[in-house]
């Protein structure tokens, strides 16, 4: 009695999982090698693979018919705000990448008299708003900016009224 409690404990468990999800894999991968297909599987979890996308909801046989005849269900209803999120979050990292690119090539570049912060500064005044209420919108989003970056973006000066005109 005691050899099968063993038996079945080393049977079940996390590790238990993992290797016959790695084995899958494996075999799978030889399988579609075989098979001249490109394609191959990867048993572990994006967060393991380090990928970062939000991983989908298993929907299940019901819920997959249900799709498919036209019919929204709440799993399906998830999987689709989260390959939106997904495709969000690949469109701002492509960003980043293009923002740091586009920041290694100015800063290889030689300034004239103008700085890069003289630019901003100019980019800014370019875009800035018409009225009143738009400025001391700004202001607060730019202040509020500041505080969540612990850095301090804007000081107010004597000067403010000459930067900034009603």
């Amino acid at each position: 009695m005691e050899c099968s409690f063993r038996r079945r404990r080393k049977r079940s468990g996390v590790d238990f999982a993992l290797t016959r999800r790695a084995a899958w894999a494996a075999y799978t991968n030889r399988a579609l090698e075989a098979a001249g297909r490109r394609s191959r599987i990867d048993h572990r979890s994006y967060k393991r693979q380090g990928v970062d996308k939000i991983p989908s909801v298993h929907m299940g046989s019901a819920a997959g018919q249900m799709e498919r005849r036209g019919i929204a269900t709440v799993k399906g209803n998830i999987n689709r705000e989260i390959a939106a999120d997904n495709k969000l979050l690949k469109e701002i990292k492509a960003r980043i990448t293009r923002l740091y690119n586009w920041s290694k090539e100015q800063s290889g570049q030689p300034q004239g008299k103008e700085g890069i912060m003289d630019f901003l500064f100019q980019a800014r005044q370019d875009t800035a708003p018409a009225s009143q209420y738009a400025r001391v919108k700004a202001l607060k989003k730019m202040s509020l900016f500041s505080i969540s970056c612990k850095q301090t973006v804007f000081r107010p000066c004597r000067n403010f009224t000459k930067r900034f005109p009603p």
